[in-house]
C-alpha cells in the first residue's frame, strides 16, 4: 500500500499523524477504514492497482469524505468475485484537505471586517492585486503591528502558526508568516496571515465565534509592510482556489471592498 497528498496552502505540520485509509478482513470481505486526527473534512480517493477477480461496494476509483476527528470511518468493502479463482488486490490513496464533493461558498454571507479598530484601514491590495494576488481573491489590509485580529466568520480553529519572528520582501520568506486558518461551516476556509510573533490567540481545535479576538498583527512573512492579509478559499486538489467575500460595514451596509478605500 502506498499514498500521495496534496495540500493547497501550506504543508500541514503532521507531527507524526496524518489522514490513514486501512483494512481489516472478516472472512472473505475486506473491509476499508480512514481516521483523521483533524478538525476538518478530507476528501479521500482510494485507487486498486490490481483487482483481480474481485467486486466492490462502491465503484473504485472511490471519492469518500472523511469526517472530521475521524477514529474509524467505514469508506468500502471489497471481497472475492468467484470463489474458485485466484484473487489479489492492491491499493493506494491520495487525500486533500476539505470536502471537495460537496462544499459551495455561501455567496450571501456577511464576513465581519477581520480586526477591531478604533480608526479605519485602507485596503491596500484587492483583488488580482498587482504585486502578490495575482489570480486570487485576497485582501491587504494597512495595518500597525500590534492590532486586534478578530474572526470574520465562525469556524473552528484547524491551522496555527505563532513562532516566527521573520519577514521580508521576496517570495523566500512566504513560509516565515504566522498565521490562523479557520474552517466555515460551508466547507470553505478563512486564512489571516502575517500576524505578530507569539500574536496568536486561538488553538487548533478551538471553535470561535464571528467577531472573536483570534490573533494581533504583525509583519511576519512575505511582507514590505505590516499589515494583514484575509482570503476565504476553496478546498482543491493542489490547486490554490478562492472566493471573493462581502463585508458587513460599521454603516449596516453589506458591500465588495475596493482597493485604496479605507474600512472601520
Amino acid at each position: 500500500m502506498k499514498y500521495w497528498f496534496l495540500y493547497w496552502l501550506l504543508p500541514l505540520q503532521l507531527l507524526g499523524q496524518e489522514v490513514e485509509v486501512f483494512s481489516e478482513r472478516t472472512d472473505s470481505t475486506i473491509n476499508f477504514y480512514a481516521r483523521s486526527p483533524y478538525y476538518c473534512h478530507y476528501t479521500v480517493e482510494i485507487k486498486f492497482d490490481a483487482f483481480e477477480n474481485m467486486q466492490s461496494s462502491l465503484p473504485v476509483p472511490a471519492t469518500l469524505v472523511i469526517e472530521p476527528r475521524a477514529t474509524k470511518q467505514f469508506l468500502l468493502s471489497v471481497w472475492q468475485k468467484e470463489k474458485s479463482k485466484a484473487w489479489k488486490y492492491k491499493f493506494n490513496y491520495r487525500f486533500d484537505q476539505g470536502d471537495l464533493p460537496n462544499t459551495k461558498h455561501d455567496d450571501a454571507y456577511a464576513y465581519y471586517l477581520p480586526y477591531s479598530s478604533p480608526r479605519s484601514h485602507t485596503l491596500v491590495q484587492g483583488y488580482f492585486g498587482k504585486f502578490s494576488h495575482a489570480n486570487t481573491h485576497a485582501l491587504d489590509f494597512e495595518m500597525p503591528e500590534g492590532t486586534t485580529i478578530i474572526a470574520a466568520r465562525d469556524g473552528v480553529v484547524i491551522k496555527t502558526k505563532y513562532d516566527s519572528n521573520v519577514g521580508g520582501t521576496s517570495p523566500e520568506f512566504i513560509d516565515k508568516g504566522n498565521y490562523v486558518l479557520i474552517y466555515h461551516d460551508d466547507g470553505t476556509f478563512g486564512s489571516y496571515f502575517h500576524l505578530k510573533q507569539n500574536g496568536v490567540k486561538v488553538n487548533i481545535g478551538q471553535q470561535v465565534k464571528r467577531g472573536e479576538v483570534i490573533g494581533i498583527s504583525g509583519n511576519t512573512g512575505w511582507s514590505s509592510a505590516p499589515h494583514l492579509h484575509f482570503e476565504v478559499l476553496l478546498p482543491s486538489n493542489g490547486v490554490k482556489l478562492t472566493v471573493p467575500t462581502k463585508f458587513l460595514l460599521k454603516n449596516g451596509q453589506v458591500e465588495s471592498l475596493q482597493e485604496g478605500k479605507s474600512y472601520r
